[in-house]
């Protein structure tokens, strides 16, 4: 559920027809920092999009307290409250209009040029210094052609007239419904951890991360040897895994670490991955390679199968077909569950709200097959 402020406003209306799960917050006008605590609390929502403001330039000019209270002051009443709540503020292009230059602009170079640019500016600050995570959202000038109120860009458009601008008004135009339908992507900026979902990314790029942002929990994935020689000491615990995790010096080490204590055999599995990635989860082709690759250890002993590859828990039932009732299937997930919830609970990050969250999808590639098969995978039983 997202809290959206201003929802009867031209950005916020918007927001309210476009972003799943959004409630409208009350009017904040007259809200006091208590009110606005309890609306925070009372809304369930597990992120906030502030749109709310005074953004006529000419009326903050002229009344620039008011300006004060709605620009700077709800913002940084709304970030208190926010606690462990993802929060997002509208701010604007604005707080470069002081510059001499032309532009582009990079994020410091701001130099805010009236009353309403300062306030935005200094409301970026503040709330950055409650809330290192929340997420600062620069508008342009923006556009809506469903907006059932005017807005300037469209009343410059129709004009019947000569319009006049500034010679210095550098600024971008955005479409509104376009910024609407991107909020998850807005709403994903600013993780409070990281989990790499991946035993060989995991190997090669984990302690650079970390080195990279300390203040991230970073947590890593590695195969489930160690509950597995733990559960079968003396036994023999297979390693199913991609060939490059397998060669990789962190599962080397790993292997070392438990050597003496049981038999832990690495079997590459160079292409199985490729089958969870076509959505091909069971089938001839798929009991086919599992039976070749499997085969040495037909008839023989098997007391664990480690799942050393995050796609294939996906083929567990396959797996454990293959290799008979007698060996135990084992996959990490659920250390790394408990220590993600660990390093939050410890980091006071964990998301208050009672509802659960929601989940979504990016993929380098923008396949929508590939996104679709995600959903499609987290869905299973």
């Amino acid at each position: 559920m997202i809290l959206i402020t201003g929802a009867a406003g031209f950005v916020g209306r918007r927001l309210m027809e476009t972003v799943p799960g959004a409630v409208a917050a009350p009017s904040l006008r007259n809200a006091s920092q208590e009110d606005i605590r309890r609306i925070v609390e009372e809304s369930g929502a597990e992120a906030i999009i502030h749109t709310a403001a005074i953004s006529d330039i000419g009326a903050c000019q002229a009344d620039p307290e008011a300006s004060y209270r709605a620009n700077v002051q709800l913002p940084l009443w709304l970030a208190k409250a926010a606690g462990n709540r993802k929060l997002i503020c509208f701010s604007s292009d604005q707080v470069y209009s002081g510059s001499k230059e032309a532009g582009p602009y990079s994020e410091e170079m701001t130099a805010p040029g009236n009353v309403y640019a300062c306030h935005k500016l200094e409301m970026e600050q503040r709330v950055l210094e409650i809330l290192p995570e929340a997420v600062m959202l620069r508008a342009e000038w923006m556009y809506d052609l469903r907006a059932p109120k005017p807005n300037y860009l469209l009343n410059v458009l129709r004009a019947e007239g000569t319009v006049a601008f500034s010679s210095r008004q550098y600024r971008g135009v955005t479409y509104l419904g376009e910024v609407a339908e991107n909020m998850d992507r807005v709403l994903a900026l600013g993780a409070k951890a990281v989990v790499i979902a991946c035993n060989t990314a995991t190997g090669e790029a984990v302690d650079s991360l970390r080195a990279q942002h300390p203040d991230v929990p970073i947590i890593g994935v590695e195969p489930a040897v160690k509950p597995a020689v733990e559960a079968h000491p003396g036994g023999t615990v297979l390693v199913l895994a991609t060939p490059m995790c397998l060669q990789g010096q962190r599962f080397r080490e790993l292997m070392e670490r438990f050597s003496d204590a049981a038999e832990v055999v690495p079997v590459p599995c160079g292409g199985l991955m490729e089958f969870v990635e076509r959505g091909e989860l069971e089938g001839v082709a798929l009991q086919s390679y599992l039976q070749e690759k499997l085969a040495p250890w037909q008839g023989r002993r098997v007391d664990a199968a480690v799942l050393g590859c995050t796609h294939y828990p996906f083929l567990r039932e396959a797996i454990a077909e293959a290799l008979g009732p007698e060996a135990e299937i084992l996959d990490g997930n659920a250390g790394v569950t408990a220590q993600l919830h660990r390093r939050l609970k410890d980091q006071g990050l964990l998301n208050p709200a009672e509802q659960p969250g929601s989940v979504t999808f990016y993929n380098s590639l923008e396949d929508p097959a590939i996104l679709e098969l995600s959903r499609m995978l987290l869905e299973l039983p």
